[in-house]
């Protein structure tokens, strides 16, 4: 006999179409699995995300807004020249200040000294042969023997004549003897022809001493300052003359041809051996763009400017500022310092404008939900939240952001910012709260393991 089942709502069942059912109940329950796996897979892929997203604390902080550009530095620089052929020595060091009068260095005429030298040691030969044949009495031997005898002749005629009482010969004899004396004196003597010759002789070779010590050219220094010995051939071009009416137009990279001066280096006459830059004031003209912080460089504002090279930041004021057709020419005025830029002419810098103090987080933090600044933190709950900022200062890194503080005691931490046209006093970050880096990476609501 067949056997039947009842079900609950007294349908008939066969054995097959129990088991029917039960693949179908079966096929339910794994797709009810499956949707379940899906949906919370979805609902942990967001919270996926947010864990690897990084974080940093806001904290007060600063931030510089610069310009970088290119810059020429323009001194007050005096050129000294040669004035003659020579050696130079100097008497100073590089870098060293002076001021008025000093001896700088000497040109020592090498090709003068050469030609005196040879004159003098003509005039040391005469000398010494002169002096050696009046001490062996060479020259004129005969005629001061001669001159003797009529000497000693003369005296007795003198005698005799006295004696006698012829005192007309007496005369005449005294008249000869005075003639043979003054001869006796030339030939040998103080004033003897030879010893003329010597007194000439001595003074042309102390002329010629003097002359050699002298040959050599003295440089002193006709202004204050730093001294260099590093030209670049461009102290002409960029010098203090016109430049207050140095425009845009006017500024140029000239390929600069740097001469060092070495100590006992040979140099020609009108060659630059030295210079000397005037340290009181000294100039840095940069030219910029019409989309630049220029609105920010007034004339007479004060402003630092970082010199890349050297990584040294300086202040300095605006000089002057000069409009072109293609853009700005700024022209800041320095004081201080020159003594590690004196020898430099183009120099990489940064223009401080402005600087921005509040907290400070990343650029990249910053977004914008229904067209309000703002940034993503996470809050003790683990959970993202929106909070809106006022951005009051930024470069390309860094934005800083109002702290609210300005609001009176009972708003303190909150920000007025306009919302559907009205200005309304929202709160802001604060200190300590945890803000995403990257703000479009992530959603409010987003919840973190």
């Amino acid at each position: 006999m067949k056997k039947y089942n009842i079900n609950w709502c007294g349908d008939v069942m066969t054995k097959d179409k129990r088991k029917q059912k039960r693949k179908r109940r079966k096929k339910l329950r794994i797709g009810l699995v499956i949707i379940v796996m899906i949906y919370l897979s979805l609902r942990m892929l967001p919270t996926f995300c947010i864990t690897n997203a990084a974080t940093v604390v806001v904290e007060e902080g600063s931030i510089d807004v610069l310009e970088r550009t290119k810059g020429i530095i323009f001194k007050n620089e005096v050129v000294y020249r040669a004035t003659t052929n020579g050696k130079i020595i100097f008497n100073k060091n590089e870098g060293e200040k002076v001021g008025l009068g000093i001896l700088i260095g000497q040109v020592i005429a090498s090709d003068k000294n050469h030609k005196i030298a040879e004159e003098l040691n003509a005039i040391n030969k005469k000398i010494e042969e002169l002096s050696n044949k009046i001490k062996t009495q060479e020259i004129f031997s005969n005629d001061i023997e001669k001159n003797k005898i009529f000497i000693d002749e003369k005296i007795d005629t003198l005698r005799k004549s006295i004696l006698e009482g012829n005192f007309i010969k007496v005369n005449q004899v005294v008249k000869e003897l005075k003639l043979d004396l003054d001869k006796r004196s030339d030939l040998f003597g103080k004033n003897s022809l030879i010893a003329n010759d010597l007194d000439k002789l001595y003074e042309m070779r102390k002329n010629l001493q003097n002359r050699l010590k002298n040959a050599k050219e003295n440089y002193y220094s006709k202004n204050c300052g730093l001294v260099s010995y590093t030209i670049d051939g461009l102290e002409e071009i960029y010098n203090l003359k016109g430049l207050s009416k140095f425009t845009p137009d006017k500024f140029r990279i000239i390929e600069s041809n740097i001469h060092k001066i070495n100590n006992e280096l040979e140099v020609s006459s009108g060659e630059p051996i030295f210079k000397i830059i005037d340290n009181y004031k000294w100039y840095l003209v940069v030219k910029l763009g019409p989309n630049s912080g220029i609105d920010r460089l007034s004339e007479g504002k004060y402003v630092y400017i970082k010199f890349l090279e050297k990584n040294e930041k300086i202040k300095g004021k605006v000089y002057k500022v000069n409009k072109g057709s293609d853009g700005y020419i700024v022209i800041f005025e320095f004081d201080s310092y020159l003594y590690k830029f004196y020898n430099e002419r183009y120099v990489d810098v940064e223009i401080i404008i402005n600087t921005y103090s509040g907290l400070k987080v990343p650029k990249s933090s910053v977004v914008k939900r229904d067209g309000i600044d703002g940034v993503y933190i996470k809050d003790i709950s683990g959970v993202v939240k929106f909070k809106p900022v006022r951005i009051i200062g930024q470069n390309d890194k860094y934005v800083i952001v109002d702290t609210g503080s300005k609001i009176k005691v009972g708003d303190r931490g909150k920000i007025k910012i306009n919302i559907n046209g009205k200005d309304e006093k929202v709160y802001t970050i604060s200190i300590f709260d945890e803000v995403f880096v990257n703000g479009k990476k992530v959603k409010e609501g987003q919840i973190i393991d």
